[in-house]
């Protein structure tokens, strides 16, 4: 039988939103006093959403809250589900499998999904899992991208093309700047001079050798970034060509 959407919007309401009340933003903050943990990278497909809540069963004085986005056309859902919770700050593993978490296939309890694609984290105290219910297996890095952009508050990508200095016009990439005809020592000194001048503050005593690091607050949001240069070519400078590899990171790590 093939999928319909009266089926995925019945699995929804009767699986996924059991026990679950609908509520505005506003609502939300009013109730819990923290924000919503919303994903920077979204396809635009996933235009239909909503925001569900209940008492958290483990602590009846605290909310848990839903965010829902779907898409009806290719069947895929996307659950974030956030909580207040003490641990230490952690980071899990992207899952992703056509099995449930208890024996069984996905498509068992949701006939129109074959794929989950899970990860979950908490940070500052709070407990974010992200879940998603997918069909395409050559999709995975979008989903992965989605997923992870809960955890990294501005995907590297924009960081790169948005918040990074470009000196000597380089060749962009989405996790690098490419500068062709050039040794790193004449690219660096003021690469890392224009990066302050942008608002970037480094963090000299974690440096590790060429590998610097650099936090900057973006969209609200404090960002955490390594930078290492890379060499090759040469031996002339005209046929030598300098990278610059950036990464983001968490708070504490390098």
């Amino acid at each position: 039988m093939s999928p319909s959407k009266e089926i995925m919007m019945e699995d929804i309401k009767s699986k996924l939103l059991e026990g679950y009340v609908q509520v505005t933003a506003e609502e939300f903050k009013k109730l819990s006093g923290y924000d919503l943990v919303t994903p920077k990278y979204l396809p635009e497909r996933f235009q239909h959403y909503g925001i569900f809540m209940r008492d958290n069963p483990g602590i009846p004085t605290e909310k848990m809250v839903k965010q829902l986005w779907y898409d009806p056309e290719k069947f895929e859902v996307l659950l974030v589900t956030q909580m207040k919770n003490p641990s230490p700050d952690r980071e899990e593993r992207i899952i992703f499998t056509d099995g449930l978490e208890a024996p069984g296939k996905i498509s068992d309890i949701f006939p129109w999904a074959k794929y989950r694609c899970q990860y979950e984290f908490s940070k500052n105290g709070i407990h974010v899992q992200g879940y998603m219910l997918v069909n395409d297996e050559g999709n995975r890095d979008e989903y992965e991208r989605i997923l992870k952009s809960l955890f990294n508050p501005v995907p590297l990508e924009e960081i790169v093309e948005k918040h990074i200095p470009k000196p000597f016009n380089p060749i962009v990439h989405s996790n690098s700047l490419e500068f062709p005809g050039r040794w790193a020592g004449n690219v660096i000194p003021g690469f890392i001079q224009e990066m302050k001048e942008m608002g970037w503050v480094e963090l000299e005593d974690e440096q590790m050798g060429a590998m610097r690091y650099f936090t900057k607050e973006i969209d609200g949001r404090k960002v955490k970034i390594s930078v290492v240069p890379g060499e090759k070519g040469g031996p002339e400078e005209e046929n030598a060509t300098t990278f610059i590899y950036f990464r983001v990171l968490q708070e504490n790590e390098r």
